[in-house]
């Protein structure tokens, strides 16, 4: 997994969605690569597709970024 935390509003944030959304060996998208969120701070995830050889980790990887971005 991938994720970016924006706290910049304009266009720092626009750039990390684009990044994140840009991810090579990303799963599908759920949401729009066009729409970033309007209000800042936000974070990203980006799940790729080695992630179900490592179950496990998805497990604590929603917390880990939850603190990192805290």
């Amino acid at each position: 997994m991938s994720f970016g935390v924006a706290v910049v509003p304009g266009a720092p944030a626009f750039a990390l969605w684009d990044a994140l959304h840009a991810m090579p060996d990303a799963a599908a998208a759920v949401t729009d690569a066009t729409r970033p969120p309007g209000a800042v701070p936000w974070g990203g995830v980006v799940a790729h597709s080695g992630l179900p050889a490592a179950p496990d980790a998805a497990l604590w990887l929603a917390d880990f970024e939850r603190c990192v971005a805290w």
